[in-house]
């Protein structure tokens, strides 16, 4: 008997989730045109994207050889989803900015295998993409940086 692939369990988690937003977007949401935009167009889009590389992904699979099959890790499950947790409550009192490093230097923490130095400039990285890409490139108005406690 053979085992399935990480990549073919991956991929098709990937299909289903996106799947399922892209459904629930067009069932639900006005995607409105390509001029004007309705508030279902971006869901849609994602989770049409998702799914599409979830099957590329999915398609290029190859079986796991026997008795060699992937492990789920705990150590990842806690951390990734550990460093969703602190970027959900971190986001509103102190900002994008320290909510995205906080989240990255946890996340990094799953693998283990990058250093803290590395995890640090990985996370200032993607701290800056993000302001350069959602206030930048396209004029979103957020708070980057905040302080909870007044001041």
């Amino acid at each position: 008997m053979r085992r399935l692939s990480r990549d073919l369990v991956g991929g098709a988690l990937m299909v289903t989730i996106g799947a399922f937003f892209s459904i629930h977007a067009l069932l639900h949401l006005p995607l409105g045109g390509m001029a004007t935009m309705g508030p279902g167009m971006y869901p849609f889009a994602a989770g049409a994207l998702l799914a599409g590389i979830g099957l590329a992904i999915a398609a290029r699979a190859r079986p796991a050889a026997q008795g060699h099959g992937d492990t789920i890790r705990p150590r990842s499950v806690v951390f990734v989803l550990a460093s969703l947790g602190a970027f959900g409550l971190l986001v509103r009192p102190f900002g994008l900015v320290p909510a995205l490093i906080v989240l990255v230097l946890i996340a990094t923490r799953a693998d283990g295998r990058l250093s803290l130095r590395a995890a640090a400039l990985l996370a200032v990285s993607v701290a800056v993409a993000a302001l350069a890409i959602f206030r930048i490139g396209l004029g979103l108005q957020f708070a980057a940086f905040s302080w909870p406690w007044g001041g």
